[in-house]
């Protein structure tokens, strides 16, 4: 995007017209897809710096994520027989809210702390949704 001058990502299925522009566009060689998206978690790009994740999880969601890893950087720890911890080196992300959201009660944020507070937040305003 020159006007940002800088990389976008974009949603295809939200767009909703496409028109010619007088402009031409040639990809820059020194775009390398794989590290602009890094640490990204989802689609999302961020100017903030990666930051180390870590989230507690039972024995079912460490299996789950064993087996379907969620990011290059993931990392899995066992605390005990029935505690694990998942470790990422991610970009806090609407995308990695939303799927530590999804893993719900089986999950705890515990670093970093914002994120922490972010998840307790959304989950306080979604529990007022049913008082």
């Amino acid at each position: 995007n020159p006007d940002r001058n800088g990389y976008r990502t974009y949603g295809l299925d939200r767009i909703e017209r496409i028109a010619d522009g007088n402009d031409p566009f040639t990809v820059r060689s020194d775009f390398n897809a794989e590290q602009f998206f890094k640490h990204s978690f989802g689609i999302s790009k961020m100017l903030e710096s990666p930051q180390d994740v870590r989230v507690r999880c039972n024995k079912l969601e460490y299996a789950y994520l064993q087996a379907q890893p969620v990011h290059a950087s993931q990392k899995l720890h066992r605390i005990d027989d029935e505690t694990y911890e998942l470790h990422l080196h991610v970009l806090i992300t609407y995308e990695l809210v939303h799927f530590l959201l999804g893993l719900g009660p089986a999950i705890e944020v515990l670093e970093p702390i914002s994120l922490r507070e972010q998840m307790k937040l959304t989950l306080s305003n979604a529990l007022n949704h049913y008082r």
